[in-house]
This record gives structure tokens, sequence and C-alpha cells, in this order.
């Protein structure tokens, strides 16, 4: 599967959205899949599978966004579109200038899009403390992926996100398995086509097979989770 990952902030893994984005960028290349990065870090530039953008100017800040060491893209629609068009899914790591285009991108061309947006959990709880003190309080609070599921029970609140842990995987080979992975559904597909895919400069097929999907079964069980 073609994997489109949209970086508005990449640069040194320094922080919470950027390592969030380079373990799925490594978790989905190691399980096969063509990862393309689409962000603004001019080191970067020339390796495969990066698309570097522009860098946005933030004028009397950029100072500031340099010491942290990352930078901030602006989207350039012309390099962005082919990226867009040529992906089976685009995933958006922040909602910002770049991401935004992707996602237009994406539903002007239909290409499935997921999107998410980092921030620390302590200005999570510090916003919902700041709500329920305004008199709002029906409604129902959660924040905790599968990550947070096995790592940070503090953060269960009243309902949690499982995700790849409903299929029986840990989020990476570093999260502590305080909860038991248990696969609660799985897909199945049938082979439409098959052939053999030549690179440029190679006159035999390389021994790479493609193989098209037509069909999909899934499978579910009733039996879930195995926290509280």
């Amino acid at each position: 599967m073609k994997i489109t990952v949209v970086c508005d902030v990449l640069g040194v893994e320094n922080n919470g959205t950027t390592i969030s984005a380079m373990n799925l960028i490594r978790a989905m290349a190691k399980r096969g899949h063509e990862v393309t990065v689409v962000c603004s870090d001019e080191d970067k530039r020339g390796k495969d599978g990066y698309v570097v953008m522009p860098t946005l100017s933030l004028g009397p800040l950029n100072n500031y966004v340099s010491k942290n060491g990352v930078s901030l893209s602006r989207a350039n629609k012309r390099v962005l579109k082919p990226v867009i068009q040529n992906s089976d899914v685009v995933h958006v790591m922040m909602p910002f200038m770049l991401g935004t285009a992707a996602v237009k991108l994406c539903k002007k061309y239909d290409i499935p899009v997921t999107a998410g947006f980092h921030m620390q959990a302590e200005n999570f709880i510090d916003a919902v403390n700041q709500i329920k003190s305004s008199g709002f309080n029906d409604f129902i609070i959660h924040c905790a992926n599968s990550g947070a599921i096995t790592a940070y029970p503090d953060l269960h609140f009243d309902m949690v996100r499982a995700g790849i842990i409903l299929y029986g995987y840990y989020p990476s080979d570093k999260t502590e398995k305080t909860v038991k992975a248990e696969k609660t559904s799985e897909k199945h597909t049938e082979t439409a086509n098959s052939k053999k895919v030549y690179k440029k400069e190679e006159k035999q097929p390389s021994s790479k097979t493609v193989k098209t999907a037509e069909k999909k079964k899934t499978r579910n069980w009733t039996t879930a989770s195995s926290w509280p």
C-alpha cells in the first residue's frame, strides 16, 4: 500500500509530534508499505521516501522555532498534488497549512485520509477542567489510544480509543505490555490480479509481485477488551 504521511512539523525527534510521526513511518515501512513523507526538512531533500515543501516563515518567531529543531511547512500545491494522487491513503499529522491543503486534495481526488492532533495530556486535562468550570458537564472524556491504554491508566477517563491493539498488535516494540493484546477481528481478501513489476533501469522483472485485492471479508468477535 502507498501511504503518504503529511507532516507540518517533523525535524528532530525531540517532541511528541515528531516521535509519533517517525514511529508511524517506521512501523508502516517495516510492514512492507511504501511510505512517502511530506515535510519541510531541508536535510531530507533528495532522500528516498521524502518530498520536501517550502518552509513557512513566521517572522520574528523563526528563531524560536528553529531552536526547537523543527520547521513549519508551507504547502506547494503543484508539488503536493501528484503525491496525493499517487497515494492509496494519506495521514495528516497536524491540522496546519500543509495538512489542511492535503485534506482538501484528498477530498477532491477521493483519496482516503485520516488525521490527528498532538498535544500534552496536561494541556488536555486543563482544557477539560476549564470547560467543566463553565458549567458544561454532559460529555464523555477520552484521549487514550492503544499506547496510552497500556502505559497511562490515569488517562483512561470515561472511555478509551483502542485501535491497533484490537488486531492483536502493540503500537510499537517499546510499548509497555501491561494489557494483553487480543485479536478481535481479522480481514481477508481475494486476489483479483497479479503481475510482475519492473524498475525503470531493469529489463527483467524484479522479484516483487503486485497483487490487487477485490473482495473483502471481515470476521468479528465480541470479546474486545482486557482492560476495565
